[in-house]
């Protein structure tokens, strides 16, 4: 009988120890809509699709819009914004930080300048286990009709580092989990 519940013993805690769990996200793949735009188009939706494996996950996304440029020089960016950014699925979302980008104008008229001076937006998101969500932002293309040779393809870099700093019982609170950066871009749209 001794040794039966000593084995036991032994059996239970083997089954309570487990490795803690490894944070992993995964991209899954991004979308977009419209995939062609047309001159009344006047924003652009993006989406990232992620997964996350056994653990929580907490890191934030860079949104880097394309830059315009014209003969070398940069003359901003082909879309304004992010005007809005949601999550489809389970998830918070936290603070954002919006840099801005200096632009060299390509004429002396205000009405004929191309691009914008928004820069790349980071936002800090959080997500349970075992989820699939997805990261809708919106960007703005402006008043102007889209350039046919724009390139207004967004990139999506998910990072290990956070921007905010949260307390608890805040599903962001703690700091990142994820421990290298994933990189994705969208294939569109094209004009």
């Amino acid at each position: 009988m001794r040794r039966a519940v000593g084995t036991t013993l032994a059996v239970v805690a083997a089954l309570a120890w487990a490795p803690p769990a490894v944070a992993a996200v995964k991209v899954e793949g991004t979308l977009v809509t419209p995939t062609t735009l047309k001159p009344s188009t006047r924003t652009i939706l993006y989406y990232l699709q992620l997964r996350t494996g056994d653990a929580p996950e907490r890191f934030s996304v860079r949104f880097t819009p394309p830059r315009f440029a014209r003969l070398g020089a940069l003359e901003g960016h082909s879309i304004d914004g992010p005007i809005a950014i949601a999550l489809q699925g389970p998830g918070t979302i936290g603070q954002t930080n919006q840099a801005s980008a200096f632009v060299a104008a390509c004429s002396e008229r205000v009405e004929r300048t191309h691009g914008y001076v928004t820069g790349a937006a980071v936002t800090d998101i959080a997500l349970p286990a075992n989820t699939a969500t997805t990261v809708a932002v919106r960007y703005a293309t402006g008043d102007w009709r889209p350039w046919r040779d724009g390139d207004y393809r967004l990139r999506f870099r998910v990072q290990p580092t956070m921007v905010g700093t949260y307390e608890p019982p805040s599903p962001l609170a703690g700091g990142p989990t994820v421990t290298r950066s994933i990189t994705a871009r969208t294939s569109g749209p094209k004009v």
